[in-house]
């Protein structure tokens, strides 16, 4: 698979998705182990702790990936209003199964990048 040559979505295929999920899933994990990234990119999340203590507050951690990757301020809008709802749901039924703090950020990370709002922008 391969990502498109345009990002009209007529000619995304599902082996485009599928390669933007790869990437996307590749970026937020190098951005996770990178210390210097994971500041940027994940806000105040402190890996060392447990997911359902570190996660707990998730607003600033949904605020920071989608400002990140999104624009600065999008998470106040009533669009990324929308989001962080969809995206605290998300983060609620992975905490009891997430392994580690790191897994659960990487998937809310990897949902975001992967996202029709950024694959087409």
């Amino acid at each position: 698979p391969s990502l498109p040559d345009n990002n009209d979505l007529a000619f995304i295929t599902p082996a485009h998705i599928s390669s933007y999920t790869k990437l996307a899933a590749s970026y937020c994990h190098e951005a996770s182990k990178e210390e210097s990234l994971r500041e940027a990119i994940f806000g105040p999340v402190d890996f060392d702790e447990p997911p359902s203590k570190a996660l707990l507050n998730s607003g600033a951690f949904l605020t920071a990936i989608l400002d990140r990757f999104n624009y600065p301020g999008y998470a106040a809008s009533a669009e990324g209003q929308q989001e962080i709802a969809l995206l605290t749901e998300l983060l609620t039924s992975i905490l009891d199964d997430a392994k580690d703090t790191q897994s659960a950020a990487m998937g809310i990370c990897t949902a975001v990048l992967a996202s029709v709002n950024i694959t087409t922008y």
